[in-house]
């Protein structure tokens, strides 16, 4: 066991009944659901939702948010290696505008969710 979870299991035996479900509460609220809590509104999110477990039942690694971006951007917007790269972590930290030395007929033009801005000759 962890000293923090030792700490805090000390802490709950010497605890007003009160505090103790207080702290119970606040946990409930702070600690994520758990997968088998979830229930699609939609036929959409449910078949959405079976292929999702499928998968995760079958041991097929699911992207990273990172991975996923990556992914979409390839397929929605042709981009390939680098540029896919550089236009997710553009996309990611919120910029406004992504300069580069690339020619507006190249794909990473196509991207709509940045300024960008051409400085090749």
């Amino acid at each position: 066991m962890s000293p923090i979870k030792a700490e805090l299991l000390k802490t709950l035996e010497t605890a007003p009944e009160g505090a103790i479900e207080q702290t119970l509460t606040y946990l409930k609220i702070l600690l994520p659901k758990s997968s088998t809590d979830f229930q699609p509104k939609t036929p959409l999110g449910q078949k959405l939702w079976e292929l999702r477990q499928r998968a995760i039942a079958e041991g097929i690694t699911l992207l990273s948010e990172t991975e996923l971006k990556q992914e979409l951007a390839d397929r929605r917007y042709g981009l390939v290696g680098m540029d896919t790269i550089h236009i997710v972590a553009a996309i990611a930290v919120n910029a406004e505008e992504f300069i580069t030395t690339e020619k507006p007929t190249k794909p990473m033009f196509r991207v709509t969710e940045l300024q960008m801005t051409s400085i090749a000759n």
